[in-house]
């Protein structure tokens, strides 16, 4: 007789419903614990794998790092070209009488008459960015007016139109004012820094 058999054999002779229930519970435990120990791995493993997809999306997400650094360098090329557009002087009022001789000759150049041009030179302080006012007001017909515009836009410096009244009709002369902002970035000499 083989130990398994009378290990059996042993257990009927002892087996009473008690422990018999007893066992039943302790298999019932046994197999309780092993399904939540099974169910916590699951959940551990899941978590890692959606990890690992993460860590994944962010590695495949990279490859597209290329695309980032053209729109940085298109960002930097574009604020260059817009630093050489703003007004800039070692002082406001420099800048604003050569932002005044500069409108002066788009102005005369347009065909307007009558001009009134008055440029700040005390700069106004918006979003951490300095700008000089200006203001026009001038007596034209809207093909001044429209020449005007059209030197003011595609002008080396940038004007920022911000109002403008042209109380005109049918291309008759009228009184014209607009106004606007000029960007300003102060130069700083090196003696300065150095004070």
């Amino acid at each position: 007789m083989s130990s398994l058999q009378r290990f059996s054999a042993l257990l009927e002779e002892q087996m009473t419903p008690r422990l018999a229930w007893g066992l039943v519970a302790v298999a019932a435990l046994i197999a309780a614990f092993i399904y939540f120990e099974i169910s916590d791995l699951r959940n551990e493993a899941e978590a890692n794998y959606n990890r690992l997809l993460d860590e994944k999306t962010v590695v495949s997400e990279t490859d597209g790092l290329d695309k980032w650094q053209d729109r940085a360098q298109q960002a930097s090329t574009a604020r260059g070209a817009w630093d050489k557009r703003v007004w800039s002087g070692p002082t406001p009022g420099i800048a604003s009488a050569e932002a005044q001789a500069a409108l002066n000759a788009i102005l005369n150049e347009s065909g307007l008459q009558s001009v009134n041009l008055q440029v700040s030179s005390d700069p106004i302080r918006i979003d951490n960015r300095d700008l000089l006012r200006f203001e026009v007001r001038a007596v034209g017909d809207s093909h001044a007016f429209i020449a005007t515009l059209v030197a003011l836009s595609t002008s080396d410096r940038a004007y920022m139109i911000t109002e403008m009244s042209i109380p005109m009709r049918d291309g008759q002369v009228s009184r014209i004012t607009f106004g606007g902002y000029l960007p300003f970035i102060p130069i700083i000499s090196n003696e300065d820094g150095a004070s």
